[in-house]
């Protein structure tokens, strides 16, 4: 007996030992979906590009994902990062459903470490997990714990719908999850304490996940940033009967065999003319996520703010949330690359907010240019869409998520940022902005050290101890910051400015809560509902 119980310790030992993986250079992990050789440096040991389904080509495109099936007598490298999915521009494939894992040296220990999971952003049509800015190895040695990294099917490819079946890229995202559940205590982590974290159109992504009943029990937690939740989910009449009309037109394919056939830069092309023309042609397809979640009625049955209203989410698990200071700057600079002149201001809603909608903004008298600012039209325009897109929308949603679901929410907007590389050289991003995406290098630590002030430096201190303790027990305190407690009614948030270490009740109380989502309907109450 006593015999067979060393033999049992000394077994675990040696898989400690192996999983540890104390090595020089590399180290293998065997998973579901094959046996795969990493990476180490001085942050940890890491795993790039493992493949958590099948290549989504030939009758997968345009299917739903399928685990990969390795070849088991293979040892996989995952020692470089993967291309990402197809897009216009970078290293790309239609092969692209590989995650990344970054495990920190401290597993050594061969603890069980929280884990987040993270789905990048890119208006669903750009971006991938090799983006250098969200290398999860920095902020899970320095946190001490294990970031996933995910790629998900892009544009056409991920949300295409011929009326039969779509929200690929959500099932993508839900496949990479099963993984994680499956596989992560082999890189020790504890799939007990798994957080969805994403930024933009990632977070919408997110909300995708928590409008299906399929995300059920897959993660414990979601920190969800700069989503722009003022635009809602596609009906199928647009997704089918204005996207897919569209995307018929360039391609002349009216069957899905017919578009399985077509070479991928057909398809890129044809998808380039509905982000160019789609809103356009329908003001219910967006402009800024013109491919977005679908209303299916199978996957997803209505969209992400109707389920909060209603109080029957799918999904219901506490909530970090948060936008930066300038959301809209960088949309609108990229619209409007020189000052104009403040007259042109009702003009320019227009092209932002339609019509209609531009003509209620300016007679609520709540957001007047400053005549004195040679640049008022812009600096208006881009405060107008910043809060319709993204900070008043959040703020009703959040609302209602802790009111309709029972779960803690915590809501925040970032006063401080490092600035994104995209947006260099934007003038409405340069130093006293908080554009869009300036919160990425501050939370995975990747910036350039040279470069960034102090009070940059201790804000990534402060968002990475906070996003660790949220992830790790549901809470984002730790005693070293002003305490930040959820929300706790429309007029007290409780909403905590990152970069000036104050909370405030209120953010912007009379356009939020009296204009927009009343007078002023967001997109997902006048297209998704």
């Amino acid at each position: 007996m006593l015999k067979g119980l060393l033999v049992i310790v000394l077994l675990r030992v040696v898989a400690a030992m192996s999983l540890a993986c104390n090595c020089t250079g590399r180290c293998v992990v065997e998973t579901t979906t094959g046996k795969y050789s990493g990476v180490e440096d001085q942050d940890g040991v890491h795993f790039l590009g493992i493949r958590y389904a099948e290549p989504p080509v030939d009758a997968l495109r345009f299917a739903d994902p399928v685990p990969f099936v390795p070849d088991e007598s293979t040892l996989y490298s995952a020692t470089t990062p993967p291309p990402s999915c197809l897009q216009y521009s970078g290293v790309q494939s239609e092969d692209c459903l590989f995650l990344n894992v970054f495990r920190p040296k401290s597993s050594m220990k061969h603890e069980k470490l929280p884990v987040m999971v993270w789905v990048h952003g890119g208006s669903f049509y750009l971006g991938g997990i090799s983006d250098p800015v969200i290398d999860g190895a920095k902020l899970a040695n320095a946190k001490n714990m294990v970031i996933v990294t995910i790629q998900y099917r892009l544009g056409a490819f991920g949300l295409y719908d011929d009326g039969t079946n779509t929200n690929f890229a959500i099932k993508d995202a839900l496949l990479a999850l099963k993984w994680v559940k499956k596989n992560i205590h082999r890189f020790d982590g504890d799939k007990k304490r798994v957080t969805l974290a994403g930024q933009s159109s990632g977070a919408t992504l997110i909300r995708g996940v928590l409008s299906s009943k399929k995300g059920k029990g897959l993660f414990n937690r979601v920190i969800s940033m700069s989503d722009p939740i003022g635009f809602g989910f596609n009906k199928r009449s647009t997704s089918v009967g204005v996207i897919g009309a569209m995307m018929a037109n360039v391609t002349g394919c009216s069957d899905i065999a017919c578009m399985r056939g077509l070479p991928a830069e057909a398809i890129l092309e044809a998808q380039a003319v509905v982000i160019a023309n789609g809103h356009a042609t329908n003001p219910a397809v967006n402009y800024a996520q013109p491919f977005s979640p679908v209303i299916d009625d199978v996957l997803i049955k209505k969209d992400f703010a109707q389920y909060v209203s209603d109080g029957d989410l799918p999904v219901k698990v506490p909530l970090l949330i948060g936008t930066v200071a300038d959301e809209a700057n960088a949309i609108v600079e990229s619209a409007l690359p020189t000052a104009v002149p403040v007259t042109y201001y009702p003009f320019v809603l227009q092209q932002f907010m339609s019509t209609v909608r531009a003509a209620l903004i300016v007679a609520s008298l709540q957001f007047v240019p400053n005549f004195a600012d040679p640049d008022a039209t812009r600096h208006e325009a881009a405060f107008v869409a910043k809060l319709f897109y993204w900070t008043c929308a959040v703020q009703r949603n959040a609302v209602k998520f802790w009111t309709k679901m029972g779960q803690k929410v915590y809501i925040y907007e970032m006063e401080n940022g490092i600035e994104y590389p995209a947006t260099a050289g934007l003038t409405l991003c340069g130093p006293g902005y908080v554009c869009h995406q300036a919160d990425l290098e501050v939370l995975f630590g990747t910036y350039d050290v040279a470069s960034v002030t102090s009070a940059q430096i201790a804000l990534s201190a402060e968002v990475q101890e906070r996003w660790y303790q949220f992830i790790s027990r549901g809470s984002p305190n730790s005693g070293q910051y002003v305490n930040w407690k959820p929300i706790q009614y429309l007029l007290n948030l409780n909403l905590l400015k990152l970069g000036q270490e104050k909370i405030v009740k209120t953010l912007y109380p009379s356009r939020c809560n009296l204009v927009f989502g009343s007078v002023v309907e967001y997109d997902y109450q006048m297209y998704s509902e």
